[in-house]
């Protein structure tokens, strides 16, 4: 009896001891999940606090940005393209619509810089998509042949073209005279707004700061990317049917408007130039644009 009870006393004791310990370790790991998190909420505050504080700078910086391009490459493309659209806006206005080129001419100009401005941003984020997800397989390569992470960046920086090597070839460099990672990689940030290269600098940093597993990391973050635009891409195809109906619909109403300038004259003038026909055109440029903008606001909740 008395050997039974030193047993369990023995076993009560070993079982404290490694509930002890294993208390100790889930303690660590708490605090440097706490320290990660309250690093990573630090680093996004700043990111958000400096975006803010700079918002109409960035904004003009950006769109000179998109318009001129890194380098001033895109001023005479887009110059020649503003031009064309003027001539033909104005030849249609007068021709057609004949409305005031004082309203018609700064409407166009707005209408061509924004179109510009959004069809260089979509091909900026598809050029940095296909590029980042190609120098994320090359930094996971790098990690598992035993490299840093900022090695793995200058080796992107050396073997890639493009934008993301451009960008990487610029951190590698700044980083490699002794300048602060964190001003580097949120400099960065700023040149290059994306969320997956957020995730990225936020890994990186934290990795920087504290170790951890980042070849782990830096995997799943490969895969997710890949995964998201798999999703993209499914979600295209999806609403490719719906997508090619609304171009067709939206069509409809404009060459409509054009045959009846040669079919019914008297009928377009008194949509033009009569008052009670001016508030039907009005009416119902007004419901399409409407009917688009909630098509387009339920293609995006997919």
């Amino acid at each position: 009896m008395i050997i039974v009870f030193s047993l369990l006393m023995v076993l009560g004791f070993v079982q404290l001891l490694l509930w002890v310990r294993q208390r100790k370790r889930t303690q660590h790991l708490e605090l440097t999940f706490a320290g990660e998190k309250i690093y990573t909420q630090t680093m996004t505050q700043r990111l958000q606090m400096n975006s803010a504080g700079r918002k109409i700078g960035q904004i003009i910086n950006d769109a000179r940005f998109h318009l001129l391009g890194p380098e001033g490459e895109l001023r005479i493309k887009h110059g020649i393209i503003i031009v064309v659209a003027m001539g033909c806006g104005t030849y249609i206005n007068n021709e057609y619509l004949q409305f005031s080129l004082h309203f018609v001419l700064p409407a166009l100009l707005v209408f061509t810089l924004y179109a510009l401005y959004l069809r260089s941003k979509n091909k900026m984020r598809q050029e940095f998509e296909s590029g980042f997800a190609e120098a994320l397989n090359i930094i996971n390569s790098s990690i598992r042949s035993g490299n840093s992470v900022l090695q793995g960046i200058e080796q992107c920086g050396y073997k890639l073209d493009g934008l993301v090597g451009k960008e990487f070839r610029e951190v590698a460099k700044r980083i490699e005279i002794g300048e602060d990672t964190e001003n580097v990689f949120m400099d960065s940030y700023r040149r290059q707004p994306y969320r997956e290269y957020f995730f990225f600098i936020i890994t990186v940093l934290i990795n920087q700061k504290g170790g951890g597993q980042i070849k782990e990391v830096m995997s799943r973050l490969g895969m997710l990317i890949s995964n998201g635009r798999v999703m993209q891409r499914k979600k295209l195809a999806m609403t490719s049917e719906v997508r090619m109906s609304i171009k067709i619909l939206t069509v409809i109403p404009v060459g409509f408007l054009f045959f009846l300038k040669y079919q019914s004259p008297d009928s377009f003038n008194i949509l033009l130039y009569n008052p009670v026909g001016q508030y039907m055109l009005f009416y119902a440029i007004g419901s399409i644009l409407f009917g688009l903008l909630i098509i387009w606001l339920m293609m995006n909740k997919i």
